[in-house]
């Protein structure tokens, strides 16, 4: 029923007005971040209106705990006691059996003690390898100790500003709390709901001016990305998505940009 009622909003229309097309501009980026775990805000590292860059620390959570975590994996990881020790039994085990096959060779010892002492060899060997797999181990531990208070931080996921800033230090907060939000404003996107008459004179890529509305008030140029395959068949409309590079970031976003299809030609 809604698209019918703008179909029939449309036609009622004089032609001159519906040669003009208006649709929102956007960012062509725009994140609200969240926290991946719950937690207490330590320490805020940005303001609103301010410059990011991917990767820029946002806020931390309380890391205390986990700090403490990473600390006894890091003494587990460096601690090679049990591993000299299993190396010396090695080495003692496999003097121990050069002289008892030595002394099998001149018939001092029997054949039980040589294998005794063999079996002693695989033994010790067997502790070295468990040794070093459990250092191994340790330090994978470690890293993921690492990572999970790396999941304290909110970092800047593009180059952008930060729009919005919902939280301060002290403020508990949980994974469904959008904190933060950053927007890259360095390319604008013009979302236009076009007639489908109009599909034959578009070409992706090519550029075509756009009447930026209040508080620019003037035309910009902007590029074709990208065209909506499916029309709506109510309407007779399909999607358009024109971007506007915007480096100084002097374009604001959210204001309304309108294409006359009048000057596509026919």
């Amino acid at each position: 029923m809604r698209a019918l009622a703008l179909l029939l909003v449309l036609l009622s229309l004089p032609a001159q007005a519906q040669e003009i097309v208006r649709g929102p501009t956007r960012p062509q980026a725009l994140a609200a971040l969240a926290p991946q775990v719950d937690g207490v805000v330590r320490h805020v590292a940005v303001a609103e209106g301010e410059r990011v860059r991917k990767g820029d620390l946002l806020l931390a959570l309380d890391d205390a705990l986990q700090q403490a975590r990473i600390a006894l994996a890091e003494a587990a990881a460096a601690n090679e006691a049990e591993l000299r020790q299993a190396r010396v039994t090695l080495a003692e085990a496999s003097a121990v059996l050069e002289r008892t096959a030595a002394a099998a060779g001149r018939g001092a010892a029997g054949e039980w003690e040589v294998r005794q002492a063999r079996a002693r060899v695989e033994l010790a060997r067997a502790g070295v390898e468990s040794a070093e797999e459990k250092r191994r181990l340790e330090a994978r531990r470690l890293d993921v100790e690492r990572a999970a208070a790396e999941q304290l931080l909110v970092r800047a996921p593009f180059d952008g500003i930060v729009t919005r800033l919902d939280v301060v230090a002290g403020a508990t907060v949980s994974r469904a709390d959008r904190l933060v939000t950053v927007a890259d404003l360095s390319v604008l996107e013009a979302v236009l709901f076009l007639p489908a008459s109009v599909w034959p004179r578009l070409r992706l890529g090519g550029t075509y001016t756009l009447d930026l509305a209040a508080p620019v008030d003037r035309p910009v140029e902007a590029v074709l990305r990208s065209v909506d395959p499916v029309l709506d068949a109510a309407s007779g409309r399909f999607r358009a998505v024109f971007t506007i590079a915007n480096p100084d970031l002097a374009l604001p976003a959210g204001m309304e940009a309108a294409l006359d299809l009048g000057a596509l030609g026919r």
